[in-house]
């Protein structure tokens, strides 16, 4: 099984087979899967190079009292909208993992044709409740970029 995300970059049509020895599948479990016209399109949608392309980034904008040292500027990145690129990201804490309610979502409305970016709500905040009865509290808006966009 391969590391990350898989990614089908067969000029033509999915590559399934790839996609099989990537996640491990047997036979019959891609046979269900492509058998499945909702799970199958999903697939081919979200392992795609234009939806793999797609960064979800996670920026803190308030930080007070952040035991990590999080502060404003500071920036998560998820290649494909889901999987953690460490090399891009300053230092994390997991007390932000209510981020990953934004890959779900953002994944979804790509899939429709949406842009990601109108969540009705793009902020959120780690799990800690502030310096009045806990430690700190750090926000943090998402949004969602192409790749091409990154280094800009």
């Amino acid at each position: 099984m391969g590391r990350g995300h898989f990614v089908s970059k067969k000029r033509r049509g999915f590559d399934w087979k790839g996609f099989q020895k990537h996640v491990g599948y047997s036979k019959e479990e891609l046979k269900a899967l492509k058998n499945d016209p909702v799970r199958s399109e999903y697939v081919q949608k979200i392992c795609s190079p234009a939806m793999q392309d797609k960064y979800l980034i996670a920026e803190v904008v308030e930080s007070h009292g952040c035991v990590a040292g999080m502060k404003p500027g500071d920036r998560i990145y998820f290649k494909g909208m889901s999987v953690l690129d460490p090399k891009r990201s300053d230092p994390w804490c997991p007390y932000i993992v209510n981020v990953f309610w934004f890959t779900a979502g953002a994944r979804n409305m790509v899939r429709q044709g949406l842009d990601p970016n109108t969540f009705y709500v793009n902020y959120s905040a780690c799990m800690d409740v502030g310096p009045e009865n806990g430690l700190g509290r750090v926000v943090y808006k998402v949004t969602v970029v192409d790749k091409s966009e990154l280094d800009r």
